[in-house]
């Protein structure tokens, strides 16, 4: 992942060799000379890749009860695995060996694997003269160094010794393909986040604001006719343009219209492919050309009303606005997208919009709950009274999905700081994200095919 300390696949290589000069020699060195059994290699899958490999040995007897190797991996995606070979004596001095026993009174041979401080496995007491290999799939991903420590100590109430040599490597995942993506803006920490969309697993950092200083502030997110992904940047008043992979175009900058950009949240395309802005700071929407030439610029101020955030487009191919301040939605009649006129009233701080199936429109709305506005813009239902709503969809599996901001600790915001999904009129938690990963969720986006994605 991109946003761990900077680590690339050259940093993954030193850290291998690293860990090879301080704590031995590879899993696969060559046969140790007078040995008939070689020290085990560690096989990978095809789609994955062999790091931080090492090979050590851990002694107890008295007067020292214990002993432990600890080793510092990168970021691990689900599909990665841990593969742990061990035996009892001396390995990298030839035992076991055929024919010879390797126990020298070593009663004791069973180890613990902890990560990050917390137990991850066991590994049972299993014979002499043997090795034995155990392997631990990741069904979650693992975001940002990990520590892992190995360790052996006496049985209480004896004074057995032991020895066991390990032999441990990551067979690494580069690449996952996610069926149904979910992309986060993690407005606080500058970044994007990809989860997959049926589970709510946390998968990757997609773009890092601590790598690319160019993403600051990011909020709403729409997907070009190019394929691309269009990024609000609220914090220098741009739109940001990357590639699926999260690689920016470089050559892509939004033109400077008469009334500039200021204090952007949403973006969307219409059915023409012309992109639009929301500009909270001078209460206008802008359009642009997906190539960023300015096409002009409309002001809702004119009616009255302030600070547009949220903008879907309607089953009648024209574009509904939230005033923040206004507690009006707003709609742009003709082809030319130039007249304002009111909808609907909405509820206090209205921020997000969509369609359902029906024709009806949910209005998100930051003080505490979804509303249903029909299509004469009468209210005809309220939902998910919730403190802290900022932008709603409704899934790939037609349920309503909504973004909570980052209260702190406030008791009386519960769900908060996630992304929570309806359940029988109930807001309930959907991401499984990492600790320090994701901060102020302001938006998110469904993609509408398969994301294959390559972890860095």
């Amino acid at each position: 992942m991109k946003f761990i300390n900077n680590r690339s696949l050259s940093i993954i290589k030193w850290l291998l060799v690293s860990l090879v000069l301080a704590m031995g020699v590879l899993g696969s060195s060559p046969q140790v000379e007078g040995a008939q059994r070689v020290i085990p290699s560690i096989d990978c899958a095809a789609d994955q890749e062999l790091i931080a490999i090492f090979t050590n040995m851990m002694i107890i007897s008295i007067p020292e009860p214990e002993a432990s190797r600890t080793i510092v991996t990168p970021n691990l995606v689900r599909g990665s695995e841990i593969v742990i070979w061990s035996a009892v004596g001396n390995p990298q001095e030839g035992c076991p060996r055929t024919g010879q026993n390797c126990n020298q009174g070593q009663d004791n041979e069973e180890f613990t694997v902890y990560l990050n401080g917390q137990r991850f496995a066991d590994i049972e007491d299993h014979g002499e003269d043997q090795w034995r290999e155990d392997r631990y799939p990741l069904e979650f991903t693992l975001a940002g160094n990990q520590e892992w420590t190995f360790f052996h100590t006496q049985r209480i109430g004896n004074n057995d010794k032991g020895s066991v040599g390990i032999v441990a490597g990551i067979c690494y995942v580069r690449e996952i393909t996610v069926e149904n993506p979910l992309l986060v803006s993690s407005a606080a920490n500058d970044r994007i986040l990809l989860y997959d969309g049926d589970t709510g697993e946390f998968v990757d950092v997609l773009i890092d604001g601590a790598i690319d200083q160019r993403l600051n502030g990011p909020i709403g997110m729409a997907v070009g006719g190019d394929n691309a992904l269009y990024v609000v940047n609220f914090f220098t008043d741009s739109i940001l343009k990357y590639n699926l992979s999260g690689k920016i175009d470089e050559s892509f900058t939004i033109e400077r219209c008469p009334q500039r950009l200021i204090w952007p949240n949403y973006v969307l395309f219409d059915q023409q492919g012309t992109l639009y802005a929301t500009s909270q700071g001078n209460n206008r929407i802008m359009r642009y050309t997906p190539e960023g030439r300015c096409l002009g610029s409309v002001s809702i101020k004119s009616k009255g009303y302030e600070h547009p955030l949220g903008i879907t487009l309607g089953p009648d191919n024209l574009l509904y606005i939230s005033s923040f301040t206004g507690q009006r939605i707003l709609r742009f009649d003709g082809i030319d997208r130039r007249t304002v006129e009111v909808f609907s009233k909405a509820p206090e701080n209205p921020r997000g919009l969509v369609f359902d199936k029906q024709g009806n429109l949910l209005i998100g709305a930051a003080s505490n709950q979804v509303r249903v506005i029909n299509e004469n813009g009468k209210r005809v239902d309220v939902l998910a009274k919730q403190p802290g709503l900022n932008h709603i969809d409704i899934g790939p599996d037609e349920r309503l999905y909504i973004s909570i901001q980052n209260f702190g600790r406030r008791k009386n915001v519960i769900p908060n700081n996630t992304i929570v999904r309806l359940e029988d009129g109930v807001p309930q938690p959907f991401l499984k994200t990492p600790p320090g990963i994701l901060d102020n969720p302001i938006y998110f986006l469904f993609l509408e095919s398969p994301l294959t994605h390559i972890v860095r």
